[in-house]
């Protein structure tokens, strides 16, 4: 027995020492780095489905990815991929509805991405399967996202064959999360996924601040689609770190063939050791003095419409945590945050929202209401009663309440169709980037919607269009649907009939029309109009850097430009100065004081003026005639007299106060 027992406490000293090494080793806050996990595999009913749970984190906002492949081993069938809120909570603690119907033959395999908007507090569902309308219970997932921190946090995503060692990014991160007063860095924060997983639509990234990836994945490993989505997200305002480049660009033609440099016009002329997003100076991040300080030399910089690509020789991952702050404070602040870029977070309310409503419009007729029911209460109360008894009547009560009642209700229903209408008004205020020698173009649109009624199909948008919801002071999402089967299809509580709705609305697209610049000649520069879209202002930048500006151009006309003077272009500001946002008469209102601390650092730092769109807008307004600031040579900027095929899901609409410019390059 005392035999046994030594061997006992010897065992159990060698597994407390085990123990107490891994402690040392891993460390507190740290997780062992491991193989890349294989994708959790289910089935059920001739259903497989491989289901790739590695993502980062979706904080601030942007859509959630669930990638997926499915195989029908057996007869046709129709499937219903769904996620529903897990817990079932409620107002802005719940989740919204996504679903995607799909057909599949027999022995057929698809890939799908089924994309979770992140429009409320909590970011938690249930993933489920139908087969032909029955469930395939053995087909499950729960997951689980990230409470939204601090303005801090950023999200970093990694493309590479094997997992980086995150040791010295996780390092920068946690710094700058301490330096916020709320909140802290997490790990879910950064991930890696291969190549070969990357996802093949721009809209699983939208929630990413910035993407990196080695030269040799980004030319020879990613297939040609899952490259495009990937330089989609970078012109909607991404940053891409392309890494391990041998010779920096200038040099490495494999690279510049891989991006396409040659078929790109709005883009900075070379690669610069500066970073700036066509026109936009970065601002460099508080708390460092010299942004390339270091790395001089070892990184190049190149806009590709909204956003900007970067090369660097190293790895950074190999460098110490004061290489990356180098790196992120070249990039900017406002290029790395999510809230900076879009200026407000959809998982809560925004502190602007008052300053883009639409004129005339009370979401709720108060006074009118008020007198409606006060005369309801005296002719169904003492009325009702005094008529019936003067008759001898009484025992027709049981009939005169209701029909008072009904007649009263349909007369507020026509009050308040009267008052504000059954048709949907739409303001918007849009920048559109046209790049005219790649046939693309991005649209970042701020809508403003009131509708009288709740449209009946919802709001459609495409599918490849990011929305994101503005929401109201005390106002939250509470419950929704989403539908991707043929597009996307929004309905709930985005956009109820009778409430003040708004939207962030990003699309990229496709985009063969055009404005025909020609040749010099006697000092005019002769254009054709060849967009679907009238012209009321325009302003273009010759090869030679010259300045011509015209007015009044309607779709499929010609006209002949003049010299710029310093008063046309003045004008040209001023009628985009004169259409600045600005608070209604009714003020802010007060800060919800139930919101949770951590959410604090995100709204006190939500401001839309610094947003993407409207840092255009100013530089428009202000800044167009400074040198330094200038257009680029080869392009123009011009105000449209109607939207250029924005996607805002409604079919028809008035519009009230738009403002969109577009900006283009030839």
């Amino acid at each position: 027995m005392n035999a046994r027992h030594r061997n006992l406490q010897a065992a159990l000293a060698r597994f407390c020492a085990l123990v107490v090494f891994l402690s040392l080793v891993v460390g507190p806050g740290h997780k062992i780095i491991s193989a890349q996990p294989q994708p959790l595999k289910m089935s059920q009913r001739d259903i497989v489905i491989e289901l790739d749970p590695e993502w980062i984190s979706v904080r601030v906002g942007g859509y959630y990815p669930l990638r997926m492949k499915i195989q029908n081993r057996g007869p046709d069938c129709e499937l219903r991929v769904v996620t529903t809120d897990r817990d079932q909570h409620s107002g802005s603690h719940r989740s919204p509805t996504v679903e995607k119907r799909i057909s599949l033959t027999q022995n057929a395999t698809a890939n799908l991405t089924l994309l979770i908007p992140i429009v409320s507090q909590d970011a938690f569902g249930h993933l489920q399967v139908y087969k032909d309308g029955r469930r395939l219970d053995q087909i499950s997932y729960i997951y689980q996202g990230e409470y939204l921190t601090n303005d801090r946090s950023k999200s970093l995503l990694s493309i590479a064959v094997s997992r980086p060692n995150f040791n010295s990014y996780s390092a920068f991160a946690l710094g700058q999360a301490r330096s916020s007063t709320y909140g802290t860095s997490f790990e879910s924060d950064f991930e890696n996924i291969l190549p070969a997983s990357a996802p093949d639509t721009w809209m699983a990234y939208t929630g990413v601040d910035v993407i990196t990836i080695d030269a040799l994945s980004f030319e020879s490993r990613l297939s040609a689609t899952q490259r495009d989505e990937l330089l989609r997200w970078v012109r909607t305002g991404g940053n891409l770190l392309i890494y391990d480049v041998n010779r920096l660009p200038g040099g490495n033609k494999d690279l510049d063939k891989a991006i396409k440099w040659d078929s790109i016009a709005a883009t900075t002329d070379q690669w610069s050791s500066t970073a700036a997003v066509l026109n936009i100076p970065t601002v460099p991040m508080r708390g460092s003095s010299i942004f390339n300080q270091g790395v001089k030399g070892e990184l190049q910089f190149r806009s590709m419409m909204f956003g900007q690509v970067v090369a660097i020789q190293k790895n950074p991952f190999n460098q110490s945590s004061e290489y990356w702050s180098r790196i992120f404070n070249a990039l900017g602040r406002q290029s790395h945050s999510w809230v900076r870029r879009h200026g407000f977070s959809p998982r809560i309310e925004s502190p602007d929202f008052l300053e883009f409503v639409i004129g005339g419009i009370r979401v709720i007729p108060t006074w009118g209401f008020i007198v409606l029911i006060t005369l309801f209460s005296i002719l169904i109360g003492p009325v009702n009663y005094y008529v019936l008894s003067r008759k001898n009547k009484i025992g027709q009560l049981l009939w005169t309440t209701p029909v008072i009642a009904l007649l009263t209700s349909l007369a507020l229903f026509g009050y308040s169709s009267i008052a504000n209408g059954t048709s949907s008004r739409v303001r918007l205020r849009s920048v559109t980037m046209l790049d005219q020698k790649s046939q693309t173009a991005v649209s970042m649109t701020r809508a403003a919607m009131f509708s009288g009624v709740t449209p009946r199909n919802g709001l459609r948008f495409e599918p490849f269009s990011a929305v994101y919801p503005i929401w109201q002071e005390r106002d939250a999402f509470e419950v929704g649907h989403v539908d991707w089967t043929d597009a996307q299809v929004l309905t709930g509580s985005f956009h109820p009939g009778n409430t003040r709705s708004q939207f962030l609305i990003t699309t990229p697209r496709t985009e063969r029309g055009r404005i025909q610049i020609g040749e010099v000649a006697q000092n005019r520069l002769p254009i054709t109009n060849g967009l679907e879209w009238g012209i009321k202002n325009i302003l273009v930048r010759t090869k030679d850097g010259e300045y011509f500006a015209g007015a009044d151009l309607e779709a499929g006309q010609k006209l002949a430009l003049e010299p710029a003077a310093a008063s046309s272009i003045e004008e040209f500001k001023q009628l985009i100065a004169a259409q600045q946002v600005t608070a209604p008469i009714l003020g802010p209102r007060p800060m919800n004081s139930s919101m949770p601390h951590h959410y604090m650092s995100v709204r006190s730092s939500a401001d839309f003026s610094s947003s993407l769109l409207e840092s255009y807008m100013n530089w428009f307004a202000r800044d167009l005639d400074r040198p330094e600031m200038g257009l680029e040579n080869e392009s123009y900027v011009a105000v449209l007299s109607e939207p250029p095929k924005l996607d805002i899901g409604l079919n028809t609409y008035k519009t009230f106060e738009e403002l969109h410019v577009l900006y283009g390059f030839y």
